[in-house]
């Protein structure tokens, strides 16, 4: 099953929009009307989210057998600098239920891949177009709160996604801007929480260490400050992320303000979860470890990220076991 993605401008607007009126029950689901516009096409390629340069908008057309049957609304660097985010997916009618929506996908997939120093995907979907089966089968997972949508004679919620992909940096590639990225957020909050204990952790805080070039950040405040930071927190932009742990001394905030992979784990001073800043220090004196580290990173390259976790995470805890507890 042969899938081409044909990169466009405006001069296709024309094909661009045959596909859209192919497949009339989207605009339906969407926005709640049984005709396709007539600029469609034309809004779909000039459409940017803010501060987004047309550079880093990608649209093309899906083609199969010589024929154009889909289209694809990509943004790189959106909303953050490491991540691509999918605006459509869309394939004529005639063409669904075939296979094809999943291989228009892998194909996106592996020009992302190709393409981009990205390491993760978004998208948005609409729940009165119920497509989050399809989503979840690619590997994508909620993020976030579901957010009021209205369409042009329709009103539901949108929900977004996300996909990590397993693309390393080296330590020269990201360490340094990342640590200017730290800087830059305990600034932003300093008037906000307490940052008596705000402190670089993760890949990006130990020397020499690859990673996908995301920026971790410890927050120890006292147990009876726990959710008031947390609260506060979220009045500064981040939220909750799902499907990780969360309990009475332990909570992981993400942003997207930055347009970076940014995550605060707010722990409770004294708890277990301070093993976070003995991790660190343990690799900023062993190279021996670093290296280890390194080596199983880049044997994970390829994996999905469950694998990469479950590989990661026994390594991580064989550490602590034998040189921290």
């Amino acid at each position: 099953m042969k899938i081409e993605l044909k990169r466009i401008d405006i001069s296709y607007v024309d094909e661009l929009q045959t596909v859209f009126e192919m497949a009339p029950n989207y605009t339906l689901k969407v926005d709640g009307i049984s005709t396709v516009p007539e600029d469609s096409a034309k809004s779909a390629i000039k459409a940017l989210p803010p501060d987004i340069d047309y550079k880093n908008k990608y649209v093309f057309l899906i083609k199969y057998k010589d024929e154009f049957i889909g289209a694809v609304d990509l943004i790189k660097g959106y909303p953050a600098k490491d991540t691509a985010y999918i605006g459509l997916l869309l394939l004529s009618e005639n063409m669904q239920g075939r296979g094809l929506g999943e291989a228009s996908y892998k194909a996106i997939e592996k020009y992302i891949l190709n393409n981009f120093q990205i390491t993760k995907i978004q998208l948005s979907y609409v729940e009165s177009n119920p497509v989050i089966k399809f989503w979840e089968k690619q590997g994508f997972y909620k993020i976030g709160d579901r957010k009021p949508y209205k369409g042009i004679n329709n009103r539901s919620f949108s929900q977004k996604m996300e996909k990590e992909l397993m693309l390393f940096l080296e330590p020269e590639e990201y360490q340094e801007k990342v640590h200017s990225i730290f800087l830059r957020v305990k600034e932003d909050l300093k008037e906000k929480i307490d940052i008596t204990r705000f402190e670089h952790i993760g890949a990006s805080s130990i020397k020499g260490l690859v990673s996908k070039g995301d920026l971790d950040i410890f927050l120890g405040v006292d147990k009876d400050r726990f959710e008031q930071e947390i609260s506060n927190l979220k009045d500064s932009g981040f939220y909750e992320k799902q499907d990780t742990l969360r309990n009475d001394e332990l909570c992981m905030m993400v942003t997207d303000k930055y347009r970076y992979d940014v995550a605060i784990q707010v722990v409770v001073n004294g708890s277990k979860f301070e093993n976070f800043l003995k991790f660190r220090d343990l690799l900023n004196n062993r190279d021996d470890l670093v290296e280890e580290l390194n080596a199983l990173k880049r044997r994970c390259h390829g994996m999905t990220p469950v694998e990469y976790r479950l590989s990661k995470s026994k390594w991580i805890e064989n550490v602590i076991n034998t040189h921290i507890c």
